[in-house]
């Protein structure tokens, strides 16, 4: 292959880090925690959709902070005079066979999914482009000879699959479309899904708006 240089212009970012062990009082909370079956009938999530606001969830909150603040103000150079807060939190419950729907978040700039409890089986989590999003070229003109999965990358795929391991924590534009795989394992998934929004002052002189 002769030299050359690819340059990824405009990408959709996918931030992922590891939190480490969660404390032993915070995973008894959740298992404490009541769940309610989702209308869509593939997974049950917790009646209360603020969980990271209770007092034993505290610690966790705050290093799920320090990571969104990494992403925003390091990672993406926001402003640093606008604050980014979270939102909502709910914590997913997957049984064995269960699953989550093709869906995005509204009213959320960023949302994130903390992996309490999964293991290698239990579903990767899906990301397809947007059917308006054309970084290579539109959906009409189809040009590709063949779909093996070894041959596909960030420039020429429609999804990209996310493993994720326990403790694992990623965050992504919230008008990104998602899915979760359907849990293959005996054992229960648990994930903690959250949303932020931008407080503060956004744009300039011309196009100021206070939040």
């Amino acid at each position: 292959m002769m030299e050359h240089t690819v340059t990824p212009l405009f990408p959709i970012p996918l931030y992922s880090a590891s939190l480490g062990s969660l404390e032993n009082n915070i995973r008894n909370s959740v298992n404490s925690l009541e769940f309610e079956r989702m209308p869509s009938e593939d997974g049950h999530y917790t009646v209360d959709k603020f969980v990271l606001d209770r007092e034993e969830f505290a610690p966790l909150k705050q290093k799920i902070q320090n990571h969104i603040e990494q992403f925003l103000y390091e990672v993406l150079n926001c402003d640093p005079e606008v604050n980014f807060e979270i939102q909502n939190s709910w914590i997913n419950k997957h049984n064995e066979n269960d699953s989550a729907g093709l869906h995005n978040h509204s009213n959320s700039l960023i949302s994130g999914v903390y992996y309490i409890d999964v293991d290698d089986v239990s579903g990767a989590i899906s990301f397809l482009k947007d059917k308006g999003h054309i970084n290579l070229w539109p959906d009409v003109v189809n040009i590709q000879t063949d779909y093996d999965s070894k041959k596909l990358n960030i420039f020429n795929t429609q999804w990209w699959n996310y493993i994720p391991k326990k403790n694992d924590l990623i965050m992504f534009p919230s008008m990104l479309y998602h899915q979760v795989e359907e849990n293959k394992s005996k054992k229960i998934r648990y994930s903690l899904a959250f949303n932020v929004f931008p407080r503060g002052n956004l744009g300039g002189t011309l196009n100021k708006l206070k939040i």
